[in-house]
């Protein structure tokens, strides 16, 4: 058995992409940069903004990163190696889309500074994250005058998204890939302690039945069994189509060729 902190996270962070990478996918489609000043992160985004007259943004929230350097090793950088969550909003053909790291992603001076790696370990989900990202999209919102959010959250961004959007009334849709809905369930699925500085999304699960929501998990995914997923439906009593298995798919191959097609998906 890993020791307390090794959960969640074994198989997530094998496929990495350079700087380079990065860059070359959002040049291509225009992005801008910057950095958002939260109490007490400073966040990442990415964004393009195209009809201000458009009251709707969709927003990716990135997944937990680079949790780990090897098995017995604590990452001293949480930023992903994988290029997923921002390929996939690339790939979102809507006028205003913007793109969130995680607190300590991308962000040298705040890992020099206020970042501890519980913040991408046992706190990864913790009161000071959510509150953190959801200023984030006040910004984002006020910034670009937008009234509506679409949440998009990939892996332990689809965590955070339900986090959020139980606690907002401007919430369209939430949409999570990979999402792990249950902490608990992972928890005994990795054999670990708890997370027991985190929010679970099971505890608010009954307050977001009535956001337009849909759940993709691949059935492949051995990272986040999609079982995990559904024990979130069950308990929020969604309807059978608001959770997606796609056969094809893992944790992280298999979402980019899928995704226009599942952005046009209405739970």
């Amino acid at each position: 058995m890993l020791n307390s902190i090794a959960i969640f996270t074994i198989a997530i962070f094998i496929t990495g992409c350079s700087k380079q990478d990065t860059t070359r996918i959002t040049e291509a489609k225009n992005f801008s940069q910057q950095y958002i000043e939260t109490i007490p992160f400073k966040l990442y985004s990415l964004y393009h903004i195209h009809d201000k007259t458009n009251p709707n943004i969709n927003i990716y929230l990135e997944g937990d990163g680079r949790v780990r350097k090897s098995y017995t090793q604590i990452s001293k950088d949480p930023t992903p190696k994988s290029k997923t969550v921002i390929e996939l909003a690339s790939l979102d053909p809507a006028p205003n889309v913007v793109y969130l790291a995680r607190p300590c992603q991308y962000s040298p001076d705040d890992l020099q500074t206020i970042c501890s790696n519980k913040y991408w370990t046992n706190a990864r989900y913790s009161e000071e994250v959510v509150n953190s990202i959801n200023q984030a999209i006040d910004k984002v919102k006020t910034d670009m005058g937008a009234t509506r959010v679409n949440l998009i959250g990939y892996s332990g961004g689809g965590t955070i998204a339900m986090l959020i959007a139980a606690r907002r009334g401007d919430v369209n849709s939430v949409r999570t890939l990979a999402g792990n809905l249950d902490l608990t369930a992972m928890q005994q699925y990795y054999k670990c302690k708890p997370l027991n500085e985190s929010l679970d999304p099971m505890d608010i699960a009954h307050r977001t039945r009535n956001i337009a929501q849909v759940h993709f998990i691949g059935a492949k995914d051995k990272t986040v069994p999609p079982y995990v997923v559904k024990n979130f439906t069950e308990k929020a009593q969604l309807r059978d189509k608001q959770m997606v298995i796609l056969p094809d798919v893992d944790h992280q191959k298999g979402w980019a060729k899928l995704w226009p097609e599942l952005l046009e998906y209405v739970p």
